[in-house]
């Protein structure tokens, strides 16, 4: 009933086995699929500030308290 709604439409199928074993492959399918060049593609999650905790929040010895002994104390 799927396919046969969106018969006038490009499907791209995909398996989670080959989404989980090779993620770079899925990937690049994925991209040309959309039409969207995977040449700009890269990783850009990690720290990127610099300033102190404390210069950025003011209400920062407030959140230390609220943080401390939860599962996102690590963060501060």
């Amino acid at each position: 009933a799927f396919y046969q709604a969106f018969q006038h439409h490009d499907i791209l199928t995909l398996d989670y086995e080959e989404v989980m074993s090779a993620p770079d492959i899925v990937a690049s399918t994925v991209l040309s699929f959309l039409g969207i060049s995977d040449f700009r593609l890269c990783a850009g999650t990690g720290k990127k500030e610099t300033r102190t905790i404390d210069s950025i929040v003011s209400n920062v010895d407030d959140l230390r308290t609220t943080l401390t002994g939860t599962q996102y104390e690590s963060y501060l």
